[in-house]
């Protein structure tokens, strides 16, 4: 092939994996703030507290990030977290085929007394 043809193509795919590695972090990151905002729900009853250290936790933009929280008693009380995330794509080559990805992460814990 020759290389007018090769060089578009592997920019192409450079900003793929570059875009694919970005949303990998972010997916981290929702996971370390689900599990940041189920420790602090599990010693801290306030309402906001779950919420408040998720989003403290990461860099994620508070914006696109929602985070819900819940207790349910029962045998052994438990409190959950979920953060979603709706990962930004940064090149617009590659938004074609990423779009902007929701991401998801839960996370459980049980109530310290």
């Amino acid at each position: 092939m020759e290389l007018a043809v090769c060089i578009p193509l592997l920019t192409v795919i450079l900003l793929l994996l570059v875009q694919v590695g970005i949303v990998a972090i972010d997916q981290v990151a929702v996971t370390q703030a689900a599990r940041e905002g189920a420790r602090a729900a599990a010693v801290d009853p306030a309402p906001g507290a779950a919420v408040a250290a998720a989003r403290k936790a990461t860099g994620l933009d508070p914006a696109r990030l929602a985070i819900e929280s819940g207790r349910w008693p029962g045998g052994e009380a438990m409190v959950t977290v979920k953060a979603r995330y709706r990962s930004q794509v940064i090149f617009p080559l590659t938004g074609a085929v990423l779009l902007q990805p929701d991401l998801v992460a839960t996370a459980s814990m049980r109530v310290e007394n």
